[in-house]
This record gives structure tokens, sequence and C-alpha cells, in this order.
């Protein structure tokens, strides 16, 4: 199964009404899409937990190097001066979910066992709100070039507008671009991929694009900068899958010209069995229950009613 004419015909076959179809087309690019979401979830909340998992996500699982700034938008006065070494960057326009972030310094002079210019890197921890407040007061976990964090955050210049969204036009590729003066807040309709519009109300197929407006990540390594500063940071994430469309016009042509799918065999397997649920539930199918229950025992590939726990990994 490898284009979304195949995985369209797939859905008509389980559901058993091949000569009638079941699903109009525009309701099958959307469940599709939704669908495909809903997999990654699922799969990234348990991400490495055994190869078969990593296997079912390789598509999507990227690495990017990204540039930084320092971060101005704090005063000095706030969290104790903790603010010194704060950088900021924009995560990739098909973000979807973090996977690890690296920290790559750079020695201002000798000191310890760097020479001056040597680089070096320093895997982030992940800050969530509840650790800030216990951070700035504890000072072994404090931020430091030996313990950084990243914290994905956004920051409103502007206090009379609710919503005050990034823009990432002109300046350097890569660094940040605010609109501080913005009139109503209202977020892009399109954005730029390739030198060429994109419209994000009419989506595309085969782009992928997560984020109607950068998404940007702070990273947070203490007061002092002078000695360790901060070059770049590298990234492994997991990207948007690709927004997939099929058409009339290539369900009616004998050959199939269709969109090819970037997941693995296998793995489109999985996400038409769960396409195939989610339309069995819409449509208030009596064998919702049974499907889901012999699909599940396909995917674990074990046999029927044996317990996840005996499986093994």
């Amino acid at each position: 199964m490898r284009t979304a004419r195949q995985m369209f015909e797939a859905v008509l076959i389980e559901t058993a009404k091949q000569r009638v179809q079941p699903m109009l087309l525009e309701d099958f690019n959307y469940l599709i899409n939704k669908v495909q979401i809903m997999y990654v979830n699922k799969q990234y909340a348990a991400f490495s937990a055994n190869q078969k998992v990593d296997d079912n996500t390789r598509v999507l699982v990227s690495r990017a190097l990204l540039d930084v700034e320092k971060c101005e938008w704090y005063p000095e006065i706030l969290y104790n001066g903790l603010p010194g070494a704060y950088y900021e960057c924009n995560l990739p326009l098909d973000y979807m979910h973090i996977l690890s972030v690296e920290c790559i310094f750079q020695a201002e002079k000798q000191i310890y066992c760097y020479n001056k210019g040597d680089t070096f890197g320093r895997m982030a921890i992940r800050m969530t709100p509840d650790m800030e407040n216990s951070v700035k007061e504890d000072f072994y976990n404090r931020p430091s070039y030996r313990k950084p964090y990243y914290f994905i955050i956004n920051v409103n210049p502007n206090n009379d507008l609710p919503t005050n969204p990034f823009t990432a036009e002109g300046g350097k590729e890569g660094m940040l671009t605010r609109n501080a003066t913005g009139t109503d807040g209202e977020l892009p309709r399109s954005i730029e991929i390739g030198g060429e519009k994109v419209d994000l109300v009419e989506r595309v197929g085969v782009h992928r694009y997560g984020n109607s407006s950068p998404v940007r990540m702070e990273i947070r390594y203490g007061n002092d900068d002078s000695i360790f500063k901060l070059q770049m940071v590298n990234i492994a994430y997991l990207k948007s899958p690709q927004e997939i469309r099929l058409t009339k016009k290539q369900i009616d042509m004998t050959e199939d010209t269709s969109q090819i799918l970037e997941w693995p065999d296998t793995t489109c397997q999985e996400i038409t069995n769960d396409l195939v649920a989610v339309f069995m539930e819409n449509t208030a199918d009596q064998r919702l229950a049974s499907n889901m229950q012999v699909n599940q025992a396909v995917q674990n590939a074990a046999p029927m009613n044996v317990p996840t726990a005996a499986q093994g990994s």
C-alpha cells in the first residue's frame, strides 16, 4: 500500500462496501489527515519503547541545527539576574514534537579542560512551569552551561493584544523578527515555503507544515555567557506528516497517479485500520467492536485474548 488511492480502496474493502462508495472524498481527505495526527501522537507517547515503535515513525524523525540569538526580553531584575544567558530560536515549520535538544557551546577563553575556541555539546533538560519555580531557588539545579534548560514558550511584547503572533520575514534566516505593533493579532493565512506562498486554509497535498506561525524555544543556562557562548542548538524532533489529498480525477483514472505515501507499508496498514475504526464509529457500524479487536491482535502480532503484558517488547 503506497498511494492515497490504494488506501482509499483499502477502506472500501475493510467496510465491505466496494460497490457503493460509503465515504465521500472530502470525508476521506479529512479523516486520513486526522488519523495521521492521532497515530503520530500515539506513537510519540511510547517513543523508543521498542524498535517497532521507532520503525513506525522513522520517516518523521529528523534533526536540525538552529541558529540562536540572545533574548533581550527579560529585565535583569527578573529571576534574580538569571536571564543573562537566555537565548532563543525558531523551531522548523514542520515541527510537531521534540525528541532531544543539544546546546552547542564555544569557549571564549582557556578554562578548565577547554582551549579558547573549543566547541562542545550539552544535552538540555525540558523545563516546565512548575520546575521553573523551584529551579530559581535551587542552587544545584539552577541553569548553567553544565545544565541548560529548554522551554517552548511565546513572549507577548504588546499587552494590549491577547494574540500577538510572531512573524519570520526579513532579517537573517532563522532569526526572530516580531511584529510588536500589530492591530488585531490575526494569524497569517499563508506561509512561505521554498520561495512560494502556500495557503494555510486550503492545504496543498504533499506539503508538510504544522504551525501557522513560528514556534519559539528558549535556552536558559544562567546569567553569564561571557565564557561559554551558545552557538547553535541541535534538535531531534518528529516532523508533521505530509498532507494527504485525493481528488476525483485520480480516482477515475485507470492508472494510479495519486500521492505516494511516505509511511512504510506496515505503518500504512496500521493507519488504515485506525481510519476504518474512526469511519465505522462515525457511521455507527455495528462491526466496530469486532473490527477493533481483530485489528489490535494483528497489530500486536499476537493471538487474540493474550494480555499485552505477556507479549514482551
